[in-house]
């Protein structure tokens, strides 16, 4: 539990719980709704923005993906999917990093190094394209 809810009052210590179970319930049920629309043969591209994006013709030629297997909102094995079905459709270059226990968001607060340098990495290699956009820099 972090320092702020420690010293949370009964109310707000159940506020927030209450809109967390409320986020959790949400995001499960719509992983569960995309279930059953897979199931049943619809469009995912309808339901999900991922299935959206696979399709996309502007998709970026470079992408990063950081994501973790303790992630309850967002589920790792979609992320996976995702990235995986872009390797295979080729054109890309793809940097995962997949984290085994670290909670949604919280990411960079458990391993500032290794997401620090994937960041440091992927923004290096977007400068070496030649059709990066140059920014002048400031004069002041």
């Amino acid at each position: 539990m972090s320092s702020k809810l420690k010293d949370a009052s009964a109310y707000q210590l159940m506020k927030y719980k209450l809109w967390k179970s409320s986020a959790l319930m949400g995001a499960r049920m719509d992983n569960l709704r995309l279930k059953f629309v897979r199931a049943a043969g619809g469009d995912m591209r309808r339901f999900c923005a991922h299935h959206f994006l696979k399709t996309h013709p502007e998709l970026p030629s470079q992408l990063s993906f950081v994501y973790s297997d303790g992630d309850t909102i967002c589920p790792p094995d979609s992320i996976a999917e995702f990235h995986e079905s872009l390797e295979k459709a080729g054109n890309r270059h793809i940097e995962v990093l997949r984290f085994k226990d670290s909670a949604h968001v919280e990411h960079y607060r458990r391993y500032p190094k290794e997401y620090e340098s994937l960041i440091d990495g992927f923004l290096r290699s977007l400068e070496e394209q030649d059709d990066f956009p140059r920014i002048p820099r400031s004069k002041i």
